[in-house]
């Protein structure tokens, strides 16, 4: 991509971040105090509080803000054993001084939430509740494909959370006082389009992201409608009517659906299959555990191919573990305790329902920074114990993001070529290199001089292109523009190099390659949002970055950002990292992995195997599960055809035999 064009896209994109926070930050010294007040018992004074501010912003017409002093003062009223008759009366003086549909169904779902908690018990409010509600979801579906501009796409997205959370509140209630299946299918339905209405929406704001296969022409001009379609919806106080009177959009999206089926069902397809579906998706052998919050309780999903169960988990007692496992991640005795305990809320419950030994597992919010497989059903005594009493001892377990990716009788293409690898080391000399090729000081990436050395990355390139018949490039060679010329169509991908997982701004999630010196078009980030135009067909990605930093300790959004991109790209499977990676430790495992991989081992059982063997082979400090429990396989699993492989023993003897060859003639020409 053209070197200042992505600076512009890349600026566009941490503006949304930016608008984000910046909205928020209003809201939390206003509403969050008055939170905190009501939370504390404080409730006069929170209402004498909730007076004030909303008189303030009648005044001054602000009815985008005054939505959310609706829910406020119904619980003030609610606790005080009243009706919630000044909340209904905000709600009403803001119905009659707009007419934007967005807004009034923000004010719906406020009012429906007071009627909620006054009326958990009765089904036939609560279904009257959902049909408001299912309106609102309606007006989201509308607004999500064509809306572009940061402000409203910000907007959308914290609407989007709101309905979409309330909606599985709804069904959850329901499906608990009558125990009817329909509610089941709403909910999955319902937690797998808010994880893709979050992607979608923000591809939206970036009109320079380009998608293999489709050609140029056809995204510019899906871009050209949705932006004159969002000038109209930003313009009209009723937005819907300016989308539903539009008829270039919908019959464009025909046209795309039949000609381009695979770009339009990522982003425009309907998410709506039922639960039947997905079951029939799960092979035999398989159990898929689907985590998923709603408010502040946690909720799993057990699905096999004969079943479908549901449990209520005991979140609550454990909200600080997965924290505080990154803080004691040396320290057995505390680690030991935190990870039994992490097992019998997160595990234990549903033990009796596990009869498979390959588990796929979808998480939800914290929970994708928790490797699963360290946990323990009794206490520990060393490390080493994790070989033996952890669930990695017991299952192959993998990962993923969606229901809707899972792929039972799935074929795993078969790519001529084995394997390819890119590592650049950034060295000394790729640094000083680049150094001298900046004439001016100001345009140097001072980021990039103080990436870590990674020679170990570069003699695992070697060996492994060595054992799997491959090709490799390496230091100044591994740059942004030779891989997306030459990854593609191999059985395995190897990327050995630094990443960052950006949480905040997911788009923003990079692999860093080699600067291309002779190239100054290229900056050497290889972002998310570039590779939806990259074409990475294989059996499986290799991620073994060593990650730079990660904004916040929160949700993998970064890495969901990089899965999703890299499956849209054309990789069936990825193995990437839920932390940062210790680079020794990383490529004992992957060494291992690709022994077993090249004798024919399914890649969960494959990637299983690595890290049992690397805990039987190693001592000390290094068995502390930080330094490899978070290497993750997502998708598919199905063993790969190896052409005319090396045996791996015969790649060790030939490294051995070069390395005692080059010693005897330095020995040689001293004597």
């Amino acid at each position: 991509m053209n070197h200042h064009l992505k600076y512009v896209l890349l600026f566009f994109i941490a503006m949304l971040c930016c608008n984000t926070f910046s909205a928020q930050a209003k809201k939390p010294k206003d509403i969050n105090y008055i939170k905190t007040l009501i939370e504390q018992n404080h409730i006069l004074k929170a209402e004498t509080e909730l007076t004030t501010q909303i008189n303030d912003f009648k005044n001054q017409k602000n009815y985008d803000t005054l939505v959310h002093y609706i829910y406020d003062l119904g619980s003030v009223s609610i606790l005080k054993n009243e009706p919630i008759d000044k909340a209904i009366q905000l709600s009403k003086d803001i119905s009659k001084a707009t007419k934007n549909k967005l807004l009034l169904s923000q004010l719906n779902l406020e009012v429906a939430k007071l009627y909620f908690e006054q009326n958990k018990t009765s089904k036939a409010y609560l279904e009257n509740l959902l049909l408001e509600v299912n309106e609102a979801l309606l007006i989201i579906e509308g607004r999500k494909s064509v809306i572009s501009s940061l402000k409203s796409v910000n907007t959308l997205l914290e609407y989007n959370n709101d309905v979409f959370d309330f909606a599985k509140k709804l069904n959850m209630k329901l499906y608990e006082l009558t125990k009817n299946p329909k509610y089941l299918n709403e909910l999955i339905k319902l937690n797998e389009s808010a994880f893709y209405n979050r992607i979608r929406t923000r591809l939206n704001i970036n009109n320079g992201i380009y998608f293999a296969d489709v050609p140029k022409k056809i995204i510019d001009k899906e871009n050209s409608i949705r932006s004159q379609l969002n000038i109209k919806v930003e313009g009209e106080d009723n937005p819907e009517a300016a989308i539903e009177s539009n008829k270039e959009w919908p019959q464009f999206l025909k046209t795309i659906k039949k000609e381009y089926p695979k770009y339009y069902k990522m982003r425009y397809g309907s998410i709506g299959e039922s639960l039947d579906y997905l079951k029939d998706k799960v092979a035999p052998n398989v159990t898929v555990l689907r985590y998923f919050f709603i408010d502040d309780h946690l909720y799993v999903f057990i699905i096999r191919q004969d079943s479908l169960k549901l449990f209520k988990l005991d979140y609550e007692s454990v909200k600080n573990h997965i924290q505080e496992l990154k803080k004691n991640q040396y320290q057995l005795p505390k680690t030991n305790d935190l990870l039994f305990e992490l097992y019998q809320a997160l595990w234990q419950p549903f033990v009796k329902e596990i009869t498979t030994k390959n588990i796929v597992i979808i998480p939800d919010g914290n929970l994708y920074n928790l490797s699963f497989e360290i946990l323990t059903p009794t206490k520990i005594k060393s490390f080493k114990d994790l070989g033996k009493k952890s669930l990695l001892a017991k299952y192959n377990i993998t990962y993923n993001y969606s229901l809707y990716l899972l792929e039972q009788n799935k074929n795993t293409t078969k790519y001529k070529n084995n394997f390819v690898a890119f590592a650049p080391e950034f060295n000394d000399k790729m640094k000083e290199s680049y150094k001298l090729a900046i004439t001016d000081s100001i345009h140097l990436d001072k980021t990039y001089l103080e990436l870590q050395q990674q020679p170990l990355n570069v003699g695992l390139a070697k060996i492994s292109a060595r054992l799997f018949d491959g090709d490799y490039f390496l230091n100044e060679n591994a740059t942004e523009k030779t891989f997306k010329k030459n990854a593609n169509e191999h059985k395995i991908i190897h990327i050995g190099t630094h990443a960052e997982s950006n949480n905040i701004s997911p788009e923003l999630s990079r692999l860093i390659f080699a600067k291309n010196i002779s190239d100054p078009s290229e900056d050497g980030s290889l972002y998310a949002f570039e590779i939806y135009n990259t074409n990475l067909n294989s059996n499986i990605a290799i991620l073994t970055a060593c990650e730079t930093e990660k904004p916040s300790y929160q949700a993998g959004e970064g890495m969901i950002a990089l899965a999703h991109a890299f499956n849209y790209a054309g990789s069936e499977s990825i193995l990437t990292s839920l932390w940062k990676a210790d680079e020794p430790s990383t490529n004992q495992i992957i060494e291992h992995f690709y022994r077993y991989i090249s004798d024919g081992r399914p890649k969960d059982e494959a990637l299983r195997l690595a890290k049992l063997t690397y805990i039987k082979n190693t001592k000390g400090k290094s068995l502390s599960p930080q330094f490899w429990a978070g290497l993750v396989l997502m998708g598919d699993t199905n063993p790969l055809t190896i052409s005319n492989p090396t045996p791996f023993w015969q790649g060790l003897v030939i490294l051995v035999s070069l390395i005692l060859i080059a010693s005897l003639i330095l020995k040689l020409k001293k004597n």
